[in-house]
């Protein structure tokens, strides 16, 4: 940040500024807090999905961590009635039972759902065909601003909450307590450029 006060603070502030307004374009946390909360997440303008850095939880257990994979790779779930003093077969995809280990995997297959990706909760084995059914977990405080591509290169190299959506360059600030021109994270990535 050096190179950016010579010829005297008032100078140097000017610069950073500049600097600033050259690759920081707009404040768009309404539009993106909107988005994220009233939106359908195929029809929205941001999603949470596209925000790179989002960590989801199983509605279920509250666990972060998922196995990505087809629904027809899924194991079979076997429940061993005592009463009847027969096994059922659940449907991987929507947990319906069924008599045989073949009719459970036929279940959703006319739904499309069979050869799509499901996430499974890895520790309590929960099956989502909807990526929505997920809680995302970002902070509440996040400043949405829409930047560069080179400015977003460089935050998204530093692992802050980035976006790029159709073109369109996100960056999630969490330092909201503090000015641009003294955001810690801003001007250690404004510096590479």
């Amino acid at each position: 940040m050096e190179k950016y006060f010579e010829g005297g603070n008032d100078t140097g502030m000017k610069n950073i500024k500049d600097m600033i307004y050259s690759h920081v374009y707009a404040n768009v946390t309404d539009l993106v807090n909107f988005s994220l909360e009233y939106c359908e997440e195929d029809n929205a303008p941001i999603a949470y999905s596209d925000i790179e850095g989002c960590a989801f939880v199983c509605p279920d257990c509250g666990s972060s961590k998922f196995t990505i994979s087809k629904a027809s790779n899924l194991p079979l779930e076997s429940i061993y009635d005592k009463d009847y003093g027969e096994t059922f077969y659940k449907c991987p995809v929507c947990k319906a039972e069924w008599d045989t280990p073949a009719e459970a995997r036929a279940c959703c297959v006319h739904k499309d759902a069979i050869d799509e990706e499901v996430w499974q909760c890895q520790d309590c084995n929960a099956v989502f065909d909807n990526f929505s059914e997920l809680i995302p977990c970002l902070p509440s405080d996040i400043e949405w601003w829409i930047v560069s591509k080179d400015l977003y290169t460089e935050l998204r190299a530093g692992m802050e909450y980035v976006a790029n959506v159709s073109g369109v360059y996100y960056w999630g600030n969490q330092e909201t307590k503090v000015p641009l021109t003294e955001n810690a994270i801003l001007l250690a990535a404004m510096d590479v450029l």
